[in-house]
């Protein structure tokens, strides 16, 4: 069997075509068995529900259409996870910490055959009993679903209301200004009549691009990961290069008298940038991760991070 990496998660489907026709803005869904995921899947963590919500994590979530917004995301203890999720709740475990080094192996693997740098991966894990899941909704991040037990319908969508969204939004909430300002049109109330309908089951994996609109519905207790991929985006890259130049130019760093002045800033900022471009891309700035919290006792949280938490 072949050890940890894109080739063995993705089963028969070629890496070079996945890079190619997929990475990182087409859906992928792909059934195999579960036996590949050797090291992930019979990790100590998930062998009871006992064993998962024992560990530490940024947060751990309860989900339901029984909570009066429809969906949840109540904030609990791992031992209130736990009884939570005997009494027919989903839980959401944000980031826990873990850390077997054979989950470690894998991560490393797949962040290095994507050119990512490591650690950068957020696993966060879904437990869920027979029943509706999740409805509507899209995330700010890529990722890979990998189906470790159960059976779980999905319904996916593209999401032709906004492009590469920088947050999260559940369908029917209001819709924040920060998000408003990203659209070209309306958010879709309901998945369109072309959504994807597929089940996972154990074995099974999904790569589901940023903003792409899904529901699910639970069929046999359901445990699966999300291998959370955020990539940094121009937006994000281009911001931080301007904040360290800002922070080496004496004249940025002065106090700002008169806005009259702001174009004159602005054609010296172009100069100074066209000067300073570098040859070559820098690389990806890498997002905070659960490995970083397992490895050194703590990862520092950013504003970025927390926004692009997963909500499946």
């Amino acid at each position: 069997m072949s050890g940890p990496g894109l080739q063995t998660l993705l089963g028969r489907f070629p890496v070079k075509r996945f890079l190619a026709e997929h990475w990182p803005n087409t859906l992928l869904v792909q059934h195999g068995p579960v036996e590949r995921f050797a090291g992930l899947a019979d990790a100590a963590e998930f062998e009871s529900i006992g064993a998962l919500t024992s560990l530490a994590a940024e947060n751990w979530l309860v989900q339901s259409a029984r909570f009066p917004n429809g969906f949840g995301n109540v904030a609990v203890s791992g031992e209130a996870a736990a009884s939570f999720f005997h009494a027919g709740f989903t839980i959401y475990g944000v980031e826990p910490e873990l850390r077997s080094p054979s989950i470690r192996r894998w991560l490393s693997a797949l962040e290095r055959e994507l050119s990512l740098p490591s650690p950068f991966i957020r696993t966060s894990a879904f437990l869920s009993k027979p029943g509706p899941g999740a409805r509507m909704h899209f995330d700010s991040q890529e990722s890979f679903v990998v189906q470790l037990k159960g059976k779980k319908r999905w319904w996916l969508a593209p999401n032709r209301d906004v492009d590469f969204p920088a947050e999260n939004y559940i369908a029917g909430d209001p819709v924040p200004p920060s998000l408003e300002a990203q659209l070209h049109r309306p958010l879709a109330a309901k998945l369109p009549k072309d959504a994807t309908e597929v089940v996972l089951k154990p074995g099974s994996i999904m790569f589901v691009p940023r903003g792409t609109w899904h529901a699910t519905e639970t069929l046999e207790e359901s445990w699966h990961l999300d291998l959370m991929l955020p990539l940094p985006t121009w937006g994000e890259h281009v911001s931080g290069l301007l904040a360290q130049h800002f922070l080496t130019k004496a004249h940025w760093r002065a106090p700002m008298l008169d806005q009259g002045r702001l174009h004159e800033h602005l054609r010296q900022l172009i100069t100074e940038l066209d000067e300073a471009a570098p040859s070559s891309p820098a690389t990806p700035t890498p997002k905070t991760s659960s490995r970083a919290t397992a490895e050194s006792g703590r990862a520092p949280r950013t504003k970025s991070a927390t926004r692009r938490r997963s909500t499946r």
